[in-house]
């Protein structure tokens, strides 16, 4: 009976929840006690009550080698029976226990090959049923876990989120040197002005899943979004790069050529012209907020200078713009054409600096 009804439980339960519920439990002791009883005393006192009754009769019988003969096969067919029951349930109970352990087994082979879409059937509401519902459950964790991190690695960089999942949330940082990249959609008040809200958020994600796709391919990460801005380093404890300035020009680089392509394929009434600046310096790269929200960022006057760098971009009609440090450690591996801009003066700096506007970009 079992074992026909085992399938059918699928019908009643499809999600499998036989355990929630408040009904009889028939665990494997009792039927394992019960199976015993049946194959290891039935048979016995099957051939002691047929033994004991052909004893008394061979007092009073008239063939008592006929009667014999009776209880030889009598006997035989008692034991072949046992024996044939014993063999037939043990295999029947062995099969049900293993088929739902072979399951069992399958399904962790797929959670351990990352298919967190595997479920095992609960056909019983017995320890191999809670067993099956408790893996279901783990394996709907997991699911909820994946989603959950695919989701924290959308929100923030996968650096962030994998330093996050290993060390926790930490308050503070360290100084390191890096390069930082900032860059800003030029006119872009004029562009929201000719697009309508919608048409203008979809241009955008097209147009930073575009840039992203740049930076991370050149080691960098993609720090924050500020609207039509974006701010990006290189060099961090999350993401070492021994030539980080380098790799910072090279993403800039792409990032202007990229645009001519995507200005093509974009299917919207304007066009797109980016400014970039970067610097390389000292920053504190850290977790920076309070106990309830921290934001990873680095903070320094690096980052303010490739902020202002880019605000130069229009003043001095350079499409990239880099500080004296960036030109001098990026043009040590990568060959630079550089235009430079001496004794210019940038916001927030007391002293007057010289810039180099990038060429051949």
């Amino acid at each position: 009976m079992d074992v026909i009804w085992r399938p059918m439980i699928r019908l009643f339960f499809p999600h499998g929840q036989l355990t929630a519920g408040s009904s009889f439990t028939f665990t494997h002791l009792p039927r394992f006690l019960a199976v015993f009883l049946l194959v290891s005393v039935l048979p016995p006192a099957l051939l002691a009550q047929a033994t004991w009754g052909r004893a008394v009769l061979l007092s009073t019988a008239e063939n008592p080698a006929l009667l014999l003969q009776n209880l030889r096969l009598l006997q035989g067919f008692i034991l072949g029976f046992g024996i044939l029951a014993s063999i037939s349930i043990a295999i029947f109970m062995t099969r049900g226990i293993l088929h739902n352990i072979s399951q069992l087994q399958l399904a962790m082979s797929e959670v351990a090959g990352n298919n967190l879409d595997v479920q095992v059937p609960v056909t019983s509401k017995d320890e191999l049923g809670y067993l099956s519902q408790r893996f279901n459950d783990m394996v709907h964790g997991l699911r909820q876990g994946e989603m959950l991190r695919n989701l924290l690695n959308l929100y923030v960089s996968p650096e962030v989120a994998r330093a996050a999942l290993q060390d926790g949330a930490k308050l503070g940082g360290e100084l390191v040197d890096c390069t930082v990249l900032f860059s800003d959609i030029r006119d872009f008040t004029t562009i929201s002005e000719t697009l309508p809200p919608q048409e203008l958020i979809t241009l955008l994600n097209l147009y930073m899943s575009e840039m992203v796709k740049l930076v991370v391919a050149h080691g960098g990460i993609v720090n924050k979004f500020g609207g039509d801005s974006l701010l990006a380093i290189f060099g961090t404890p999350l993401n070492p790069i021994p030539h980080h300035a380098a790799q910072g020009v090279s993403a800039a680089f792409a990032m202007q050529h990229a645009l001519a392509s995507f200005n093509e394929r974009h299917p919207y009434p304007v066009n797109i012209r980016i400014g970039v600046g970067l610097a390389t310096g000292a920053v504190i790269a850290g977790n920076v907020g309070g106990q309830e929200r921290l934001e990873y960022t680095v903070i320094g006057d690096t980052v303010n200078l490739a902020a202002r760098l880019q605000d130069k971009t229009k003043e001095l009609g350079a499409s990239i713009l880099v500080s004296e440090p960036t030109y001098e450690q990026a043009k040590a591996t990568v060959a630079l054409e550089a235009r430079p801009f001496p004794n210019i003066t940038v916001k927030g700096k007391r002293a007057a600096m010289t810039i180099y506007g990038l060429l051949g970009e």
